[in-house]
């Protein structure tokens, strides 16, 4: 891997195998780079592009995903097993705002799926968020990686932030069916220190064909996070 960065930008560039308790096995190559402008007033603009090849050993590709819940292994899109793959690419686009309490991020990414002797197959998928601290804090960002990194609240009494989520994954495409999803979510966040934060997530969830016609999970999700 080979990774550098300036005030204002960042790119990283890595080739890889896959590890042995993973799913996937083959090799790939992926790279990112970031540009960040000085803005004034302390707000951050975030833009950024990544891209990734990967050949799987066994010639075999599969895309799916649960609706933003992960308590089980239930999925509502899913591809199936496609067959005589050469390679996966994708492409991703990526962009981010904050100034001062707000904050606002989105991505969107495409994935080409090569085959020989068979059609090729392309799928997309995106998301979009906002979100606002009640308290005055902000989301901190680090320069060399190009990512936000964990809340500090000002306060000791802490950070709380609310905020709102909207995603789309289509996996139609040709003769493939997985199905297209929509989610909404409504979040509460309570950071208590840098090492401790509660959440609560309320995932809306609209399907379109995929596993099951019309599965339209929604569901409440809290979770607590300590890091040392």
């Amino acid at each position: 891997g080979y990774q550098t960065w300036g005030d204002q930008f960042s790119f990283s560039a890595a080739t890889y195998t896959h590890e042995p308790n993973n799913l996937e096995r083959g090799t790939g190559n992926a790279a990112r780079f970031i540009y960040h402008p000085t803005l004034a007033n302390g707000a951050l603009l975030h833009l950024g592009v990544n891209a990734s090849i990967e050949n799987p050993d066994d010639n075999t590709a599969r895309l799916r995903s649960r609706p933003e819940m992960h308590q089980d292994d239930h999925r509502i899109v899913d591809t199936g097993t496609l067959k005589n793959v050469d390679d996966l690419r994708k492409l991703g686009l990526e962009a981010a705002y904050t100034k001062e309490r707000f904050s606002a991020q989105g991505e969107y990414i495409r994935k080409s799926i090569k085959r020989d002797g068979a059609s090729d197959h392309s799928f997309d998928g995106y998301y979009a968020y906002v979100s606002y601290f009640l308290t005055n804090d902000t989301r901190p960002y680090t320069n060399s990686e190009g990512i936000f990194g964990t809340v500090a609240p000002a306060s000791d009494t802490g950070a709380w932030e609310i905020a709102a989520r909207f995603s789309d994954l289509d996996l139609n495409d040709g003769t493939i069916s997985g199905g297209q999803a929509d989610a909404i979510t409504l979040a509460v966040n309570y950071y208590m220190t840098r090492d401790l934060r509660f959440q609560a997530n309320y995932v809306f969830t609209d399907s379109k064909g995929g596993t099951v016609l019309g599965d339209d999970p929604n569901g409440l999700q809290l979770r607590v996070r300590l890091t040392w």
